[in-house]
């Protein structure tokens, strides 16, 4: 609820944005001499990093993010305003999980290049907190860890929308709601829509569908690796692939480990069984003991 009320009335619009790409907005067929030069540079020489200062905690009344901070901490962000006329919109790309410098080539030549131009507006690439260099905390130990959320990410777009100011047009009022802003992170090729632990059918389509020679190996492989790092005692498969030399037969993994015999309270007396072949051993002859003293030595005259 505490987001809702923070975004309540602003106009990030998390749209659709196919029509605006393929059929409601004429978009250009030809490209200039300028736009196959943009394209065939290093995008960090197009955009220089510029940074807001945003808060590291927006939910204070939130108890998982206690203790609290009023501090703020600096948010990179890049943008493209070539093809900005009055009135178009902000589109701004969320980086995701990875440092935003990653980002600039959707800025200099993918979809967000492609929106801005469609719609006259700003295309902005945001890093997302914790990644890159917009850092909030010192460190990342598990309680620092504590502001890296969804809701905080979100309200750090929000933020910037309502607060952003773009350099070289500071005459303008580019923040919301007087300019519309699109929040292009909706859109994803690989989002994460549900937690699974241990998704091992993530792999499944690439087991099925792949070259099954190849497969077949790579099944193989899995299944000594996984028999020399699941089993107490390295198989057959696992000797051969370590050269183990197989010298002592070991247990196999689904055989339950027998303990150990219980320490015997004393010596057995009797002697090691010996071969038929062989003659037994004559115990060995024991000293007589040492005689006893019939009278006791006498006793040390007093001095």
């Amino acid at each position: 609820m505490a987001i809702q009320r923070l975004l309540f009335g602003l106009p990030l619009f998390l749209a659709t944005v196919a029509p605006l790409v393929t059929g409601s907005v004429h978009r250009r067929t030809t490209l200039n001499s300028r736009n196959i030069w943009r394209r065939e540079v290093d995008p960090a020489t197009l955009y220089p990093e510029h940074n807001i200062s945003v808060p590291i905690d927006y939910f204070h009344n939130e108890t998982k993010y206690e203790p609290h901070s009023n501090d703020t901490f600096p948010l990179r962000y890049w943008f493209d305003a070539s093809y900005y006329k009055d009135g178009g919109p902000v589109i701004v790309l969320q980086s995701g999980e990875t440092d935003g410098e990653g980002r600039l080539p959707f800025l200099q030549k993918g979809l967000l290049h492609q929106l801005a131009q469609a719609t006259n507006g700003i295309g902005v690439v945001l890093e997302h907190r914790y990644y890159g260099k917009s850092f909030p905390t010192p460190d990342l130990s598990t309680p620092n860890l504590r502001f890296l959320t969804t809701e905080q990410a979100l309200a750090d777009m929000a933020y910037f929308a309502q607060n952003v100011v773009f350099e070289g047009l500071e005459d303008k009022n580019l923040t919301a709601p007087e300019t519309a802003y699109f929040g292009y992170g909706v859109i994803s090729s690989s989002g994460v829509t549900e937690a699974i632990w241990d998704f091992w059918q993530y792999y499944e389509p690439v087991r099925k569908y792949g070259p099954p020679d190849c497969i077949s190996t790579h099944t193989k492989l899995i299944n000594v690796v996984d028999n020399i790092l699941c089993s107490p005692t390295p198989s057959a498969a696992g000797r051969a692939a370590t050269g183990t030399p197989p010298s002592t037969t070991l247990p196999s993994p689904n055989t339950a480990p027998t303990s150990p015999p219980p320490p015997s309270s004393s010596r057995s007396t009797q002697p090691p069984p010996t071969s038929p072949t062989q003659p037994p051993t004559p115990p060995a002859r024991s000293s007589p003991p040492a005689p006893t003293p019939t009278n006791p030595p006498p006793s040390p005259p007093p001095s």
